[in-house]
């Protein structure tokens, strides 16, 4: 991933985790590829200077707040707009 623009290795790296899924790869497998996502997320907000336990922790207040929907992958509490 040297010499690649920031957007594009986030895309790639969510295009890895997409393919996990959409090719029936093992759970080790999608296991690397969130952690590399992990990694990624963890740089910026280091780059940032965000403080991402407040930020989770703000965001989990919002989220916990919503309705869940149960889904292919579990549970879900994205706000869907009407």
């Amino acid at each position: 991933m040297i010499g690649k623009g920031k957007s594009e290795t986030e895309i790639e790296e969510l295009g890895e985790l997409a393919e996990c899924f959409t090719k029936g790869k093992s759970k080790n497998e999608k296991a690397e590829e969130l952690a590399d996502i992990l990694i990624l997320i963890f740089g910026h907000s280091i780059a940032m200077d965000v403080d991402l336990e407040e930020a989770f922790n703000k965001k989990m207040e919002i989220i916990m707040k919503r309705p869940a929907i149960k889904g292919d992958l579990g549970i879900r509490v994205t706000e869907y707009k009407k």
